[in-house]
């Protein structure tokens, strides 16, 4: 890996735990983000001037910034995370390629699929993303390839959601209820899987990329077998949290018009990728990551799900004020 790396929007949870190890290995290495933190430079990377700046002495580039769907859209929302996932994107493979940066890494997202036609999905399937962030995501691949064609080494990855340590992500209601010994709905029956992965397989990933991958290639990353159901992941944390807590199936066919109705409102309690993927089969083939960057997964589910909820309910306290309106009103059903 070409030194000293940089890794910009490094201050999230995959951002620290890549800098731990970079830092670890005693690699010299740069975080940047737009949140002030102690130990990071701040920056943004909408801001072409700064992003040039950054990346004028950096040998490898990883480029995870990014922007969640919030609860509740408007257009000013939906610009922003245009404005940070797309352009913020450009403005770093356009300042890499000036800069003569040796390698960029580009964190995408499965998002970029949409609902899979078939399982397991390959990097080539079709990419039919279904709401703003998938569609963000898409968008800043094809910059990468543009970048790509005119002779920047960059390689995207394509994670499943990511659990561990420090997790925060879309199971934070569901691990909430479960703290509070409430019911979880799930869409369905349950009985359709939805991979996820550990960080530490994507800290693994993101070195591996970094070194071997090609560029203007793409490689999914996931965990490995087994792959429970949604409803074993539920009952499995359930069980391990020792609480009250039960799982509830509610109909599909109800519930989903019913979100989408909420979310044309602009007050979604879920994006629409969740509620349109929640009772379908979404496991991606990680044969390319195997075959050319060596990269296998090499934590379970279970025991990742375990982890994060561990941490949940230690920091519980500081996570549940940011659950949605819409998810407290949910905890108040019997």
């Amino acid at each position: 890996m070409k030194t000293p790396v940089l890794i910009i929007g490094g201050s999230g949870f995959l951002g620290g735990h890549l800098s731990a190890a970079l830092r670890s290995r005693g690699i010299d290495t740069k975080v940047v983000d737009v949140v002030p933190s102690e130990g990071y430079i701040r920056g943004d990377v909408r801001d072409y001037k700064t992003v040039l700046e950054l990346t004028r002495d950096a040998g490898t580039v990883f480029h995870l910034a990014g922007e969640l769907p919030p609860h509740g859209w408007s257009k000013g929302k939906k610009g922003q995370m245009w404005d940070i996932m797309v352009n913020g994107t450009e403005n770093v493979l356009k300042a890499s390629l000036e800069n003569k940066v040796k390698k960029v890494v580009y964190l995408s997202s499965s998002a970029v699929y949409g609902v899979p036609l078939q399982t397991p999905v390959s990097e080539n399937a079709p990419k039919k993303p279904l709401d703003e962030y998938g569609r963000a995501k898409l968008r800043a691949e094809e910059l990468c390839l543009a970048y790509a064609s005119k002779g920047l080494d960059v390689t995207m990855i394509r994670p499943m959601t990511i659990l561990g340590e420090g997790f925060v992500g879309i199971l934070r209601a569901v691990m909430e209820f479960i703290c509070s010994g409430k019911p979880v709905y799930i869409l369905g029956s349950g009985k359709n899987s939805i991979q996820m992965v550990h960080v530490d397989d994507i800290v693994r990933g993101c070195l591996l990329a970094a070194d071997k991958g090609r560029a203007g290639e793409a490689y999914n990353m996931a965990a490995g077998a087994p792959i429970p159901t949604v409803r074993e992941e539920m009952e499995h944390m359930i069980k391990h949290a020792g609480t009250k807590s039960g799982v509830r199936p509610v109909p599909a066919f109800i519930v989903r018009p019913a979100l989408a109705m909420v979310k044309a409102a602009g007050v979604a309690a879920v994006g629409t990728e969740v509620y349109n993927l929640a009772d379908k089969t979404f496991v991606l083939s990680t044969e390319k990551a195997r075959l050319e960057l060596g990269w296998k997964p090499t934590r379970e589910m279970l025991e990742s799900l375990d982890e994060s909820y561990d941490w949940y309910a230690k920091n519980r306290n500081a996570v549940k004020p940011t659950l949605s309106p819409w998810l407290r009103l949910a905890m108040m059903l019997p």
